[in-house]
């Protein structure tokens, strides 16, 4: 069950948070059954979104997208929201946090450029003619294992 849902852009600006404000744990029999016909597969995000997958984002967009080898405990990757450009949008969720992976292609002289400085929601990486933005509320070394561990 998603709790929360907060959505960054690629310079760390909330964009958009969806969260349930209140519960109610009495539940008629009707509801009861419906819970646990929906329980078998719960949706992990709106289901009015449309993600992409990563094969059909990196056609569309004709960037090589990458998924990190390590990802946080209990996340897993949800889609690629509409890749725009040289940029693809790619979430993560482990039901209740969001993670966003921004990945750019720059110019073969970014190479060369710094990353920008991490803040406390984002970092950055520079690669292959790829910038990576992470924007998450996980610690800054995590962060950091996650895209060391982009190919």
């Amino acid at each position: 069950l998603e709790l929360r849902r907060e959505v960054y852009n690629h310079t760390g600006t909330l964009v958009e948070v969806r969260e349930f404000v209140a519960l109610t744990y009495q539940v008629s029999e009707a509801d009861r059954a419906l819970v646990a016909r929906l329980s078998a597969s719960p949706p992990l995000v709106d289901q009015s979104l449309r993600f992409f997958t990563l094969a059909e984002a990196s056609a569309t967009s004709g960037l090589a997208l990458r998924l990190p080898a390590q990802l946080p405990h209990g996340f897993r990757f949800v889609g690629v929201m509409q890749p725009e450009g040289n940029l693809a949008h790619l979430v993560f969720t482990d039901g209740l946090h969001t993670m966003s992976l921004y990945e750019e292609r720059v110019p073969w002289w970014a190479f060369w450029a710094w990353p920008a400085p991490p803040t406390l929601i984002s970092q950055q990486r520079i690669s292959h003619r790829m910038r990576f933005t992470l924007v998450c509320n996980l610690g800054a070394h995590q962060m950091r294992v996650l895209l060391d561990s982009l190919p």
